[in-house]
């Protein structure tokens, strides 16, 4: 399949955060599977996130056998370590969100981010944040049983929803009620007994606290006959897992997600039964499931395009990749995740964040209008937002400091155009896949003619991103 320029940035918003200017001209007509596969590549080395080193506990453990540390102050010192990380999470943030606009890792970057908000962990350890952040993004194109198993046995899963507490004698049956209800089957789909069967499965699924890795506690594991989905056995954990994935509905319950993440805001019937279809029968591979939907026909349809609201992150990201909008300081990115109540490593819930139009309301909708004049002039406004809680790691600095710090730059970007009307052209369909009222055309066009030459493109560019159609992708 050839796709010209509107459907190459068509792909590029979807399966990334955008396409800058100069390569949307390069790209023009180019094959799909090609433009896929360099989006998605099978020999592409996840660029994992390095902001902490190893887990304290390892090197304080050995502390403490070398008689260096007492136990007392062995974990006074891993206390120190973790609270000292729950401010370097801000740079975690700040460096996931510049991997994200990066061309060269983009596409994998907005898999990682679905899988974030598909398996809504929100815990205040840096060391643990990183680690789960790095899971995702290890397996995020592989199967998905690899990454459910991978994030079922992660230490922030197991912290966050207190399988660390689930033993034999006491059952706890927070994270097997929401290994069904939100990362697989969905509500509905098992009973109360399933729930409480695949607990005993998942006892003794722990975090070793010597060196802060998973580890399965054998004597707090109950090894009796279960009943789950209508099977009999000493089932564990995997098993359990197994169990779900042969389920027909895990692949629906997936693929209905992939599709309104990566499609429309609105269910197709019909076309998520052929993603779902596909997944199922090729054993979950993700990669294989997003090369097969980038390629389908009716992905490029027109009534797809330019269909989506974007999130606060999409949009966030759209500035820089689309417009070279950014900052010096770097702080200033968390500020606008903020302002837009979309902060990476802290969902608001392990439901993960809100969709489609649950992003706008009157005010939500102004704001983001408002955003890219606001960030060219400097002049934003910043509201006092509550904040989440008292430990909310990104709440302890000045955000109006920051963006009075954070001076503008953009980069300079060349249209090669021979009049105004050729560059307006080529810029609404950069920016608005090519729709624009006739009204509004004729309005930016004089206000085009009447400015100087060396303005032309960073003005209209920020007046065609302050219109709603640039909310849409």
């Amino acid at each position: 399949m050839r796709l010209g320029r509107k459907e190459i940035a068509h792909l590029y918003n979807r399966a990334a955060f955008g396409l800058d200017f100069e390569s949307f001209q390069k790209l023009s007509f180019s094959n799909a599977n090609q433009l896929v596969k360099r989006l998605f590549s099978e020999s592409f080395q996840p660029n994992t996130l390095n902001v902490f080193g190893a887990m304290p506990q390892l090197e304080i453990s050995r502390k403490v056998r070398s008689g260096e540390f007492t136990r007392e102050e062995a974990r006074a010192e891993i206390r120190k370590a973790v609270d000292e990380s729950r401010e370097k999470i801000r740079d975690l943030n700040v460096t996931w969100i510049q991997q994200m606009q990066d061309s060269k890792t983009a596409g994998l970057e907005k898999l990682v981010f679905f899988w974030h908000d598909h398996f809504g962990v929100r815990v205040l350890n840096g060391y643990l944040a990183q680690q789960h952040n790095n899971t995702l993004r290890t397996h995020a194109l592989r199967s998905f049983k690899e990454l459910l198993l991978a994030v079922a046995r992660d230490p922030a899963m197991l912290s966050f929803l207190n399988n660390q507490q689930n033993k034999k004698s006491m059952p706890n049956e927070n994270f097997a009620r929401e290994l069904m209800e939100l990362f697989t089957i969905g509500r509905g789909n098992y009973t109360e007994q399933d729930v409480k069967e695949a607990a005993r499965a998942f006892t003794g699924w722990r975090i070793d606290r010597r060196t802060g890795k998973f580890i399965f506690d054998r004597r707090n594991h109950d090894f009796g006959q279960k009943r789950f989905f209508n099977q009999k056995g000493d089932f564990n954990g995997e098993e359990i897992i197994d169990i779900i994935l042969s389920d027909k509905r895990t692949a629906d319950f997936l693929a209905t997600k992939f599709y309104l993440y990566y499609v429309e805001d609105t269910p197709n019937s019909t076309r998520i039964s052929e993603l779902s279809d596909y997944y199922y029968t090729h054993n979950y591979d993700t990669g294989s499931l997003l090369a097969f939907l980038f390629t389908r026909e009716w992905f490029y349809e027109e009534s797809v395009q330019r269909s989506k609201i974007k999130s606060p992150i999409s949009l966030i990201n759209s500035l820089h990749v689309q417009m070279g909008l950014g900052f010096n300081n770097p702080l200033a990115w968390i500020v606008l995740q903020r302002n837009f109540n979309q902060v990476l490593f802290y969902p608001p819930s392990v439901a993960g964040w809100p969709t489609g139009r649950e992003w706008i309301d009157s005010s939500s909708l102004v704001k983001r209008m408002q955003l890219p004049a606001a960030i060219a002039g400097m002049s934003m406004q910043i509201d006092d937002l509550p904040e989440i809680d008292a430990s909310d790691p990104f709440k302890s600095f000045d955000r109006k400091r920051v963006l009075r710090s954070a001076s503008f730059r953009n980069q300079q970007i060349d249209f090669s155009a021979s009049n105004d009307k050729e560059a307006l052209d080529m810029m609404i369909e950069f920016l608005l896949g090519g729709r624009l009222e006739e009204t509004m055309y004729q309005k930016t066009l004089a206000q085009m003619a009447a400015t100087p030459n060396h303005l032309k493109v960073e003005r209209v560019m920020t007046v065609l991103a302050s219109l709603p159609e640039f909310q849409m992708i």
